[in-house]
């Protein structure tokens, strides 16, 4: 959470969208679903089953007290962040209608991750451009 406590005080705008760097089957149109949720919510957080997902989730300047708070309790668990502020889940259909194989929450944390994500990638030939919306390029050209 000190990353997310970081990310908030120092951002410009009320709300923030913070995604974890491993994760490379990012889908534009979730991440635009969840600002455009935001609005009247203090964290808007995919969730699969019990499973939430802290890190593609959009926070709100609104947490930074809390945060604070739990940080200073050397309370470091998103769980108990979530547990204090208005929360938006997005889950179920609504989440399977934007990412139906939840690939946004694959993340590369071994050798073996990344195998299955570089198979994964050539075997979803096309899936970059679904998954940005369509737009920008192709992340296998950068």
């Amino acid at each position: 959470m000190v990353g997310l406590y970081s990310g908030l005080l120092q951002a410009s705008e009320p709300y923030s969208l913070a995604v974890a760097c491993d994760m490379p089957f990012l889908n534009a149109k979730l991440l635009r679903h969840l600002l455009k949720l935001s609005p009247g919510f203090d964290v808007v957080i995919p969730r699969v089953g019990d499973k939430v997902e802290p890190l593609h989730a959009v926070y709100s300047k609104n947490c930074l007290y809390i945060m604070q708070r739990l940080l200073e309790q050397g309370d470091f668990k998103v769980s108990n962040l979530l547990s204090q502020v208005r929360v938006r889940y997005v889950e179920g259909e609504e989440l399977d209608l934007l990412d139906p194989g939840h690939l946004s929450f694959f993340n590369i944390n071994s050798p073996g991750d990344l195998v299955r994500a570089e198979k994964l990638f050539k075997e979803q030939k096309g899936y970059g451009a679904e998954h940005r919306g369509g737009q920008g390029e192709d992340p296998g050209r950068r």
